[in-house]
């Protein structure tokens, strides 16, 4: 259905819900939405859920990223960003989580992706840290997984900072569009 909206000109497949759970229809949403992507020209893809892919991203050599959240029953949610073959392989997982221990699963999520002008990745999100509800966190990977850096923002009232856009300049100059306890603000 995904490969017949897309030559239709539908804009938007979503995905199910229940993701990595066996008795879901479709057990694991990330590998199904990296193959679609791959195998597809113009739609976008989509999901939402308590295991989530927020945002996918190809690269020019066919790999695609995806970036969500992992619920560990351990520690909590995780931040997560994950990278495909073109085959839909898992080349490599990478996982963030702020400082607050084993943390609302809402509180942590890693939510748009762009690339740098080196070919790096920044996945900006939300983490859960100790004095505040949810920061801002913005990372950078390369290509094989290693993490470049990190940063993370507590808004002006130590409220909920939630993520909504991001873009990457030329120079490398990050731009992030949030909401934080309801006023509306850019972090660099």
């Amino acid at each position: 259905l995904a490969l017949l909206a897309d030559e239709l000109g539908f804009d938007v497949v979503w995905a199910v819900e229940h993701h990595f759970y066996n008795y879901s229809f479709c057990p694991d949403n990330t590998e199904w939405l990296a193959s679609i992507v791959a195998r597809t020209k113009r739609v976008d893809v989509g999901t939402a859920g308590f295991q989530a892919s927020y945002s996918v991203l190809p690269d020019g050599a066919g790999s695609t990223y995806v970036a969500g959240r992992l619920i560990d029953p351990l520690v909590g949610a995780k931040g997560a960003l994950v990278k495909f073959d073109t085959a839909g392989n898992v080349l490599w997982t990478a996982t963030h989580q702020g400082t607050a221990p084993n943390s609302t699963y809402f509180y942590e999520g890693l939510e748009s992706l762009a690339f740098t002008a080196s070919g790096n990745v920044r996945a900006a999100g939300g983490c859960a840290n100790l004095g505040a509800l949810r920061d801002l966190s913005l990372l950078e990977y390369t290509p094989a997984g290693q993490l470049v850096w990190q940063a993370s923002w507590d808004g002006p009232v130590h409220g909920f900072e939630t993520e909504l856009g991001m873009r990457v300049e030329a120079d490398g100059t990050t731009t992030v569009l949030c909401t934080t306890s309801y006023a509306t603000v850019t972090q660099p």
